[in-house]
C-alpha cells in the first residue's frame, strides 16, 4: 500500500503555490436519489447530479499576493497536490468559487485563514508531468 504524508503536499490557485497551507480537505459528493414502492423491501438508488467543495487553511499573510488576491466570489483554477507536485504524481483540478474567508486568531497562536471553496464544473484528476 502506497501512503502519502500530507507534509509533501502542494496547493496553487492557477501555477502559483499557496503559501502557509496547513490544511485542505476536498469533498466530491453525488446526489442519491432512492425509488421504493409500497410492498417492497428494498430500495433503489439512483446516481443524480455529482459536486464537490472543501477548505484550504493557511497562516495568514497579508503581505502574499495569492493570499490577499483572493476574495469572496472570485472563480479561481484550483490545483489540490496531495504528495508534491513532482512529475508522475496525482492531483485534483478544477475551478472553484471561493465561496467564505474567514479569519481566526487566539492569543497564544498564529493568525489563520481559511479559504472555502465550491466547484464551479467537474472535478479533474491526473498526472503532474
Amino acid at each position: 500500500m502506497a501512503i502519502i504524508h500530507g507534509k509533501d503536499g502542494v496547493v496553487k490557485i492557477g501555477t502559483a503555490d499557496f503559501a502557509h497551507v496547513q490544511s485542505w480537505n476536498l469533498d466530491v459528493t453525488a446526489d442519491v436519489a432512492e425509488a421504493y414502492s409500497m410492498g417492497e423491501e428494498w430500495k433503489d438508488a439512483g446516481v443524480g447530479v455529482k459536486g464537490w467543495s472543501g477548505s484550504l487553511e493557511c497562516y495568514y499573510d497579508p503581505a502574499d499576493t495569492t493570499q490577499s488576491g483572493l476574495d469572496v466570489g472570485d472563480v479561481v483554477a484550483l490545483n489540490l497536490y496531495p504528495g508534491g507536485d513532482a512529475t508522475g504524481a496525482r492531483y485534483f483540478s478544477g475551478n472553484a468559487v471561493v465561496s467564505g474567508v474567514p479569519l481566526s486568531g487566539a492569543k497564544d497562536g498564529w493568525v489563520s485563514v481559511t479559504f472555502n471553496f465550491t466547484g464551479k464544473g467537474a472535478l479533474a484528476s491526473a498526472t503532474a508531468l
